[in-house]
Parts: structure tokens; sequence; C-alpha cells
């Protein structure tokens, strides 16, 4: 938690200032992560790799986040249920009065008879780029915004993270990866690297890692 309080040097009297900006990141953190680990809240279900894991997640919380889930699951969407429905653009435009109209709907409602509004489905959408590990970390991030890297899984985030344009988390990854390069690490990143041949980031990975192993052959070896 933190406060953030308005410079009050240098203002005319009359322009004096006696608000404060409240802040509590880690707690809106722990909930939208509390959020995503209760399936009954989530919309979306993507079945994940070979084994067809099942991860949730809140659908408006991943558009925000990223402009690929963006148009994955909405603009896609939209286009596949009909052709004349508005854009994500319109829809966007109009948020506002459609969040009112609704925040007055359930004031009007009786507080124990409110049901929640069912008028979206859940969907459920096939992931088969990814481990359900990687996948399952950058669901983890995309509602928290934070997340343990560790080597065993940082190739296919970074690889994730650039597919799903979540670029702080793919350019965080990258900080770390030199790190993950280590005498009993090396050989099984390498390996991770060899399962995520094709993604953008794979060349730029494989570079680091064939440098480290020039430099400490023997070791390695």
């Amino acid at each position: 938690m933190s406060y953030e309080f308005p410079s009050w040097r240098n203002k005319p009297t009359d322009d004096f200032d006696d608000t404060v900006i409240f802040k509590d990141s880690a707690c809106l953190c722990n909930d939208l992560g509390f959020l995503a680990h209760l399936p009954e809240l989530c919309d979306i279900t993507f079945i994940v790799g070979p084994d067809k894991e099942l991860v949730c997640a809140v659908r408006a919380v991943l558009a925000a986040r990223s402009p690929v889930f963006l148009e994955m699951l909405y603009d896609d969407h939209q286009r596949n249920e009909t052709s004349s429905r508005k854009g994500i653009g319109d829809r966007m435009k109009a948020k506002t009065n459609v969040a009112t109209a609704r925040f007055i709907k359930r004031l009007s409602s009786p507080i124990l008879g409110f049901q929640p509004e069912r008028d979206t489905p859940h969907v459920t959408m096939r992931v088969e780029k990814f481990d359900s590990d990687v996948f399952r970390q950058l669901m983890e991030f995309a509602h928290t915004g934070k997340l343990d890297l560790q080597p065993r899984t940082i190739t296919g985030v970074i690889c994730a993270a650039d597919y799903y344009e979540l670029m702080d988390l793919c350019d965080g990854g990258l900080q770390f990866f030199p790190m993950c390069l280590k005498m009993d690490t090396v050989c099984m990143v390498l390996l991770d690297i060899e399962k995520y041949q094709g993604h953008n980031m794979t060349p730029t990975l494989q570079e680091k890692v064939l440098d480290f192993v020039d430099c400490n052959g023997n070791d390695v070896l």
C-alpha cells in the first residue's frame, strides 16, 4: 500500500489540493490471481498441450493485457457469430454507457434476489503451441502482473510472451535468461530451445546458449 501526496510547493493558496492518491497494487494482484483460480468465475477454459490440461482465465483480463488475445477472443469471435455486430472499437467506445446501465440495473434489483448476468457464454479454446506449465505461468502473469521465472520453463515463457505480445514479460525473461545458463542447466535449456523451434525468439535464445557453450565448452562437455 502506498500514498501519493500532491506537490504543494510553489502553488498559490487558491490552488491548494487536499487530495491524496491511495494505491494497493499488491492487493489487486492477489485478488486477480485468486479470481483466475476459481473456475466458476472464469469465462474461458484453455485445453493446453498434448496432455490436454485445463487452464481457466478471464477473457476481459486477457484482452486488456494482450492485443493478440483481444483479437482472438473478441474480434474473431464476434466476426464468426455475425457480420452485423459492432466492431471491438465501437464496443469499447460505448463501454462507459454499458457499464453505467448495468450498474443502475443492479442497484434497482433486490440485493438478496440478484442473480449475475449469464449472457456471456463460456468459451473453450485449444492451445497446442505451448506446454501446460508454460501457458499456466503466462496466465498467472496476465492476471497478476508477476511471475516467478525459472530455468525449467524460461524458454517457453519467453516464446509465449512474444507470441501473445506480453512484451514486459518477454523483456524480463530475456534479462533473466543468461542467469539460467549454468553447467547443470544449459543442456536442459538447449533441449527446450529445440522443442520451440519455429518461434520468433528461438534464434536469439539459441545464440545466447551457443555463446555460453563456446566460452565453457570443456566444462559443458
